[in-house]
């Protein structure tokens, strides 16, 4: 057993949705959700960078917070809330103290009251932006495809409601 106060390795699936599991090092002086920190990383990907990125890009929520703050540019967290629709603020939270915990999102707290705080994307989620504007003109290509087909088959009714039954 660890000793009070020192990291543990952590896998919470309280509170969670399906296929959503949270990893991080909590200690007990910490508070609010544990992160994907580079000791739970490098413990569960043998050290292999292309399996630490993936760890922490895979979580619920990430790619869409990340892809919103390197297209759309600074944001307020009630901006980003409102501009990602299904996401709660809790979810919003965790994303967004994952990501400036890896140093892809900067939180910047202007001094007024009361403080403003804006977040903003890094160089290093700069360095990621290309990435995620192929996956966006990739998604975009794959499912107008599937709308457009099955719209022209008089199926668009019916192929919406599969996507939301399933």
């Amino acid at each position: 057993m660890d000793e009070p106060g020192s990291p543990a390795l952590l896998f919470d699936n309280s509170n969670m949705t399906a296929g959503e599991l949270r990893l991080g090092v909590h200690t007990s002086q910490q508070e609010g959700p544990p992160l994907v920190t580079l000791r739970a990383k490098r413990a569960l990907s043998n050290g292999d960078p292309m399996s630490i990125l993936l760890l922490v890009l895979a979580g619920p929520w990430t790619l869409l917070v990340a892809w919103k703050l390197s297209t759309e540019g600074p944001k307020r967290f009630s901006e980003l809330r409102r501009g990602i629709a299904g996401i709660s603020s809790k979810v919003l939270v965790d994303r967004l103290r994952l990501l400036e915990h890896e140093q892809l999102v900067a939180r910047n707290v202007e001094d007024s009251v009361p403080p403003g705080v804006t977040y903003h994307a890094t160089q290093r989620l700069q360095e990621l932006a290309p990435i995620l504007r192929s996956l966006s003109e990739l998604a975009k290509k794959w499912y107008a495809d599937e709308a457009a087909h099955a719209h022209a088959n008089g199926k668009a009714g019916a192929a919406a409601e599969e996507v939301v039954t399933s």
